[in-house]
């Protein structure tokens, strides 16, 4: 009866693990196809805004009309969009604005960008993005990298554009919903 009792156990114990890790790849599973489609939507849009002659203007002339007519706070709530950085092709950082999406505020930008950008900016290209997750001090971010061209998608390219999206208890819980 001992052994009969120590096999079964065993044998239950195999199966529950087996079962345990089959639950856990699903759930992994899950979270990545949810994060996957969260990137390629954030990529979608952050492309929208690279391709376009008014952002290819502006990373030229810099002009204080894009920024009053594009660069709302609202507008970038709307769309989720934490941060936005335009990028020179010197890697450097023309204008950036980060917002607390909950209360729709300005925050500062953090300097911490600065280690992350020649990793953005280095392999974007007339047909390639960079996409995937950052951590920085305050959290962790979904991120986008576009080239800056003209409406019809040609060059030379001008810069870079960078959009992220902080991975907040509240996109945390609406990838769950998906999941």
């Amino acid at each position: 009866l001992i052994v009969l009792a120590a096999i079964s156990s065993v044998i239950w114990l195999d199966s529950a693990t087996r079962l345990e890790q089959q639950q856990t790849q699903q759930d992994l599973n899950r979270v990545i196809t949810a994060l996957s489609g969260e990137l390629v939507a954030l990529d979608r849009f952050t492309n929208d805004w690279a391709g376009w002659d008014d952002t290819y203007a502006f990373i030229a002339d810099h002009n204080t009309e894009y920024i009053a007519a594009n660069l709302i706070d609202v507008t970038l709530a709307q769309s989720q969009i934490s941060t936005v950085l335009y990028v020179d092709l010197d890697s450097q950082i023309v204008y950036s604005k980060t917002l607390d999406l909950s209360s729709k505020t300005p925050l500062p930008t953090s300097p911490e960008w600065l280690a992350y950008l020649p990793a953005l900016t280095r392999d974007v290209g007339l047909e390639r993005s960079v996409t995937g997750l950052i951590q920085l001090a305050d959290g962790r971010l979904l991120v986008a990298a576009r080239p800056i061209l003209t409406s019809e998608y040609i060059g030379p390219r001008r810069g870079t554009l960078v959009m992220a999206r902080y991975l907040s208890p509240e996109v945390v819980q609406q990838l769950e919903k998906t999941s």
